[in-house]
């Protein structure tokens, strides 16, 4: 049985690319994590405030819709001159194996920056006083939404 998927469009979409998760990565925790952390907590436990979902939410979509551009740009750019795609069309994979090899190291290289901003909130809330003004289901919220979009 053959496998939809090539390893070796994968891995080299995700070594060529790897720049543009990290970018990102860190663009997203100046935007989600860090303003969470530059909050006064005290005060915050105080007057009894949490952090809601309309506060982290929004520049994450921002952050995340132009990133799928970029990613989907950078990923399919090969298909923008004759010579790289006569070349990629004349190996030994079919035009499925290469789309959705392609497309799963799009969506790999776009949860990256999620899921490693989704552990940071996490690691916030677990090892951390900010746990008494982040709820947890706040942030499975954030993950979900985030991830579908």
């Amino acid at each position: 049985m053959k496998s939809i998927f090539k390893k070796s469009i994968l891995l080299n979409n995700l070594l060529k690319f790897w720049w543009v998760p990290t970018l990102s990565t860190i663009l997203m925790f100046l935007s989600v994590p860090f303003p969470i952390l530059e909050r006064n907590v005290e005060s915050l436990i105080q007057y009894q405030r949490t952090v809601s979902i309309t506060s982290i939410l929004p520049q994450t979509l921002i952050i995340i819709a132009f990133l799928a551009v970029i990613i989907g740009a950078l990923v399919l750019r090969y298909m923008q001159t004759s010579k790289s795609v006569t070349l990629l069309h004349s190996m030994p994979f079919t035009r499925l194996q290469l789309y959705a090899s392609n497309w799963l190291s799009g969506f790999i290289l776009l949860m990256i920056p999620i899921l490693v901003n989704f552990l940071v909130l996490i690691s916030l809330y677990a090892f951390t006083k900010y746990s008494a003004i982040i709820d947890i289901d706040i942030l499975w919220k954030w993950l979900a939404i985030v991830s579908m979009i």
